[in-house]
């Protein structure tokens, strides 16, 4: 599981990433990584509505970035959020991640 709790004063825009060579496959709010006989799942589990969308990579094409080809990136944007926002990304090698209950990191941890 990645989880990221915000707290965003102002309305902004999320953005998160992954780069991967792996080939991506896109339903919604799942998506699934191939690479050679090996599999990914990822699924988002918050916010509820939210996508995965894949895209090249943003950075500057440069002679160093000329040996980077293939590869993706696996995206969601959260447009327009303000206040508490949690994004959470359940991932899973060979088979869709199991149930995972959402809950602020802050109480992943009893305190002492």
């Amino acid at each position: 599981v990645l989880q990221d709790d915000l707290n965003l004063k102002n309305t902004t825009t999320v953005n998160w990433s992954m780069h991967t060579r792996a080939a991506v496959s896109i339903e919604g709010s799942k998506a699934t990584l191939t690479d050679q006989n090996q599999t990914l799942h990822a699924v988002i589990l918050s916010p509820a509505g939210a996508s995965f969308t894949a895209d090249e990579p943003p950075e500057p094409k440069s002679e160093q970035m000329n040996k980077f080809t293939g590869i993706k990136a696996l995206k969601v944007n959260l447009a327009g959020v303000k206040g508490e926002q949690t994004l959470c990304i359940a991932f899973s090698v060979g088979e869709a991640p199991p149930a995972h209950e959402v809950k602020p990191i802050a109480t992943w941890v009893e305190k002492k």
